[in-house]
């Protein structure tokens, strides 16, 4: 999945089970706050606003 932050920064991440997270591969669990709310249940366009412990960041996924 690809998203682009409010700044225009873009990533692609990969949503995995839990036993197969690789943060230096951006392979990211399904549980943590990033891949709960960026699964492949979203649509090119989705704005998705995550709570973070630094406050909220949106972001806007670019390609599934």
């Amino acid at each position: 999945m690809r998203y682009a932050n409010a700044a225009g920064v873009c990533e692609v991440v990969s949503i995995v089970g839990t036993d197969e997270i690789d943060l230096n591969r951006n392979h990211i669990s399904w549980v943590s706050a990033s891949g709960a709310r960026v699964d492949e249940s979203r649509q090119a366009g989705d704005i998705v606003v995550l709570q973070l412990p630094g406050g909220t960041e949106s972001l806007t996924v670019l390609e599934v």
